[in-house]
């Protein structure tokens, strides 16, 4: 009897062990590297997980805004603009007990910019003829008005009187004025 009743509590127990699944920990990102323009942004990373992560950002301009968790996690990094002229890398690692995975965030470089203001007594101003690579930017007339760039532009103001004109430019690597006539300061700065 004791043998009969042995041999049911071992089979109850292998029938009852294979009953059960065994569920490796994973955590899985969509990508491990993604590439975003210069401009201030909010990047999406997805995540499949069957456990719960934790998330660090490596970077002093990339940080953590949420981590929406779940089978399919999000987690949204803000990354700030780019104003230098090479492009840079954050790391945002994840992990959960042993596991561990990094993705790579890549901003592009700022492209060229250029800030030039002139001063003129006309009534009148037409905005510089811009060269460069995909050329935009902010005029500012100086006198409460502003708009963006577009070439052939040109600004009337109520009055005669000295004005001064602002161009705040990106991806530009010259420009040509056309008309000189009342123009009596030119600075010109490249950041």
């Amino acid at each position: 009897m004791r043998r009969v009743l042995f041999v049911m509590v071992a089979l109850l127990t292998l029938v009852g062990c294979r009953n059960r699944d065994i569920v490796e920990p994973s955590v899985k990102p969509e990508r491990d590297r993604i590439i975003v323009g210069y401009e201030a942004q909010d990047v999406e990373i997805g995540i499949e997980s069957n456990v719960d992560i934790s998330v660090d950002v490596a970077s002093d301009w990339a940080t953590l805004i949420s981590v929406d968790k779940g089978k399919r996690c999000v987690i949204k990094v803000h990354v700030e603009e780019n104003f230098e002229r090479a492009p840079r890398n954050a790391k945002v690692v994840i992990t959960s007990g042993e596991i561990c995975h990094t993705v790579l965030i890549m901003q592009e470089k700022s492209p060229q910019r250029m800030s030039l203001t002139i001063g003129h007594s006309g009534k009148d101003l037409k905005t510089p003829t811009w060269e460069g690579e995909d050329v935009r930017g902010t005029i500012d007339w100086g006198d409460g008005r502003s708009e963006e760039y577009s070439e052939g532009v040109s600004h009337s103001y109520d009055a005669d009187g000295e004005h001064k004109a602002s161009f705040d430019m990106l991806g530009s690597t010259s420009f040509k004025l056309d008309e000189l006539e009342n123009v009596n300061h030119l600075d010109i700065s490249y950041l």
